[in-house]
């Protein structure tokens, strides 16, 4: 089997091209993907695929098997493949996703990669999340009320200033809320 495996700003991904590895069952994903018995990867990568509404097409699989719609590093990391195989070069192109089409652009060389992922919204009747997996937090503070999105698996957006462990009790136990300074809060707080 051959893979290539790359990693931006944190993530890793295997990336398979469809012409060398013409399946992928969420069993093969999940192996693949294990840090201790497969490869190793945040998912694969699976791509290119031919399209005739960009230049290229791009499945993003998560380690447990289920499909993204886009990660901004893995599309980094997708469009870096693209240069070293020699299929781009330092002109814009798109690369579609089940998110939608975004505009990617290697720089310097191939040494840098800019991904124009599109506009930000938190009107959920314009994001192209996948609304299974749209989840929204609410919390009353005062009169006033907060409401942050979960747009996907693993980003979340949070403007509240004053979140607290105790928020999360009873949610999903790998949520990990984090105070201003980037670190994680304590069981205190």
């Amino acid at each position: 089997m051959r893979f290539h495996k790359y990693h931006a700003l944190g993530n890793d991904y295997i990336v398979l091209d469809p012409e060398e590895f013409k399946e992928l069952t969420k069993e093969q994903i999940r192996r693949l993907c294990h840090r201790n018995y497969g490869l190793g990867s945040d998912g694969i990568l699976y791509g290119p695929i031919e399209t005739e509404e960009a230049g290229f097409a791009l499945r993003i699989f998560n380690p447990d098997g289920s499909e993204a719609e886009k990660s901004g590093n893995g599309l980094r990391i997708f469009a870096r493949s693209l240069w070293d195989k020699g299929k781009v070069s330092e002109d814009e192109f798109t690369i579609l996703t089940p998110g939608g089409k975004v505009k990617a652009k290697v720089h310097t060389n191939g040494q840098n990669v800019t991904i124009d992922m599109g506009q930000v919204s938190f009107d959920s009747t314009k994001n192209t999340c996948n609304r299974n997996t749209t989840r929204s937090y609410q919390r009353r503070n005062g009169n006033r009320r907060k409401e942050n999105k979960i747009f996907s698996r693993h980003h979340w957006q949070s403007s509240l200033r004053d979140i607290t462990r105790r928020d999360f009790r009873g949610r999903n136990p790998s949520i990990r809320p984090f105070n201003r300074k980037g670190t994680a809060f304590s069981e205190q707080n």
